[in-house]
């Protein structure tokens, strides 16, 4: 292989590389964000969606999150604030985030559209999803 075509294939390749981060994948397929670009978008979604909980004064063991976001806010945030969201359980908990970038199942995909869209955070190809339980009148912590 000459120099020139060595150089060209790995500039095709680099490209396909980089170009992975931008592909959209259906919902119900695993995705690898952490290894991709779209996790920085991640961060910011996330700030957004706590501070919405703060502002509504949503005590956060009514919310239940997937995978990475039940840990303790100062794991992330390289803080004191020890506050956390509760792990996902549609029968507890009051308040549910979705986002692309947890690791859900099939079935809790599912459980979402059942129960109340209440707002939406996208940058990217990254959402991060607030829902309430159908039966949850918002009054009661």
């Amino acid at each position: 292989m000459t120099e020139s075509k060595a150089k060209l294939s790995i500039g095709i390749l680099a490209l396909l590389l980089f170009g992975g981060n931008f592909w959209i994948y259906p919902e119900n397929l695993s995705q690898s964000w952490d290894s991709s670009l779209s996790n920085l978008s991640y961060f910011e979604l996330r700030k957004q969606t706590i501070d919405y909980f703060k502002t509504q004064k949503v005590d956060f063991k009514s919310v239940g999150v997937g995978f990475p976001m039940y840990t303790q806010f100062d794991y992330v945030d390289i803080n004191s604030d020890k506050q956390h969201f509760e792990s996902l359980d549609f029968k507890k908990n009051n308040w549910a985030i979705y986002s692309n970038v947890f690791n859900s199942t099939d079935e809790d995909i599912d459980h979402y559209k059942r129960w109340i869209f209440v707002k939406g955070f996208r940058k990217g190809n990254v959402f991060m999803n607030i829902y309430k339980r159908p039966t949850y009148d918002g009054n009661s912590k």
